[in-house]
């Protein structure tokens, strides 16, 4: 298919393709090539630059309004190319992101607190050894121990630790709510940055360090607003106005039974988005 799509639409050089916008418009162009020619039963399309936007300059300004009107462009591409093949009334839109962002002006490297705290060995500016280590996830930081002395001493360290204005720089996540949202069960508890704040795993990073360009960042505690993300769903099949209360889970049941498909035992709902549900 990519000779195919090389002599449609031509290849970007090397050197563009580092461009997100780029790589976004040849996505987009070869989809509704695609779609046009082949009529898939389903087509799954990935555009990133509005996600590499926001982690490069945060949730709002210029530049993220730059990359949403691209995106718009390049969906408008797609829709139409099923309107040229005479498949538009029978094709259904999904439009979905995979996490919200919170903006970021700070990084935090708690593993040096861990340090000072006989918790964690460096040598030569590496890790050698450990009794309770952090790894960042962006938004957050599982804290892994050893032992139960260690976790403890750990996290009595770490919640003790506030900034110049008396606030926290996060706040601990226990075993029991890491249980309810199914996360790692090797953790021993996690962290999760408070607004404007996000995790480096480094030891070598200082504990506080200013970024040189405010960015955003997701991986934060999944129930905090900020990392809601959209749903637009359009086509035959569909109601009109409904406003679901969702998870990303129940996408792929409801687009399922929307095509008739079985999945068997998922976790995921069906969304009372259906008509003739």
């Amino acid at each position: 298919l990519l000779p195919e799509l090389a002599l449609k639409l031509g290849l970007p050089k090397p050197k563009e393709m580092e461009k997100k916008e780029v790589i976004d418009r040849f996505i987009a162009g070869s989809s509704a090539h695609v779609l046009g020619k082949y009529r898939p039963g389903l087509m799954l399309v990935h555009l990133i630059q509005v996600d590499g936007t926001q982690h490069q300059y945060g949730r709002t300004g210029e530049e993220l309004r730059g990359a949403l009107k691209r995106t718009d462009q390049n969906l408008l591409l797609i829709e139409r190319a099923a309107k040229k093949a005479g498949i538009l009334d029978r094709t259904c839109f999904v439009v979905v992101g995979d996490h919200g962002f919170l903006d970021v002006s700070w990084n935090v490297a708690p593993n040096n607190l861990l340090a000072k705290a006989g918790l964690i060995e460096v040598r030569n500016g590496r890790v050698s050894s450990w009794k309770a280590l952090g790894h960042a996830y962006g938004g957050s930081m599982g804290v892994y121990a050893r032992d139960k002395v260690s976790s403890q001493l750990a996290r009595k360290v770490l919640e003790e630790t506030v900034g110049s204005d008396g606030k926290p720089f996060w706040r601990v996540i226990d075993r029991v709510e890491l249980d309810r949202m199914g996360a790692n069960p090797n953790l021993a508890f996690a962290l999760d940055a408070s607004e404007g704040y996000g995790f480096v795993s480094s030891t070598r990073e200082p504990f506080l360090k200013k970024r040189k360009r405010k960015g955003g960042l997701h991986g934060y505690s999944p129930f905090r607003p900020e990392m809601a993300t959209g749903f637009v769903i359009s086509g035959p099949g569909i109601r009109k106005g409904v406003v679901p209360k969702m998870k990303l889970i129940d996408i792929a049941p409801t687009l399922a039974r929307l095509k008739g498909w079985s999945l068997g035992k998922v976790e995921g709902n069906v969304l009372p988005i259906l008509t003739g549900e």
